[in-house]
């Protein structure tokens, strides 16, 4: 299926709940583990997807993702 890179600031990880709880690493890991063969644009559409079932803030700080895929005919990029 090819190989993803995905790049991120750390506003995915520091994403925060009213509550106080964040995004965090095991969250992203769990997103990308269900990414697989997925295009780079559905990638990224997955993390944005999974920050906004998080917290629907549309006031998001430091935020920013670059996903690029080679191989198996992956889309060419996808980021926000």
């Amino acid at each position: 299926h090819g190989d993803a890179l995905v790049l991120f600031t750390d506003g995915i990880l520091e994403e925060r709940r009213k509550d106080g709880e964040i995004f965090g690493r095991d969250r992203l890991a769990s997103v990308l583990s269900a990414c697989r063969g997925k295009s780079a644009k559905g990638i990224a559409e997955a993390i944005e997807g999974a920050l906004d079932g998080f917290t629907p803030d549309p006031n998001r700080d430091d935020v920013a993702l670059l996903v690029v895929k080679v191989g198996s005919g992956g889309n060419a990029g996808g980021g926000r």
